[in-house]
């Protein structure tokens, strides 16, 4: 095991998930297990979290900003399920089968 193996990440460019904190373990060089990803730390941070199996999201995801919360679910590392939006007292609710949208 590892911690935060910074080599599965590439040189920041400048995008915003660049500028992340990502905290878990990682196993054969692959994250695994739970893991803490926040982005843009600060006051405006988006802070999610949930697991991930030989490096692809796995089950119940959230993340959380000073606007909405998400709630998603992963098989094989890809949206599957019903993702959840709750902002400004009211859910938002999508569709997906294998990462695509399926409700629109």
């Amino acid at each position: 095991f590892g911690r935060n193996n910074a080599s599965m990440f590439p040189p920041y460019n400048g995008s915003r998930f660049d500028l992340a904190i990502w905290e878990g373990q990682c196993l054969n060089g692959l994250a695994h297990g739970h893991w803490v990803v926040t982005l843009q730390p600060g006051p405006n941070a988006e802070i999610s979290q949930g697991s991930f199996v030989q490096g692809k999201r796995q089950g119940y995801w959230d993340a959380r900003d000073e606007t909405d919360v998400r709630e998603a679910n992963f098989v094989n590392g890809r949206l599957h399920g019903e993702l959840l939006i709750h902002r400004d007292n009211r859910t938002m609710r999508r569709q997906f089968v294998d990462g695509q949208w399926v409700d629109r």
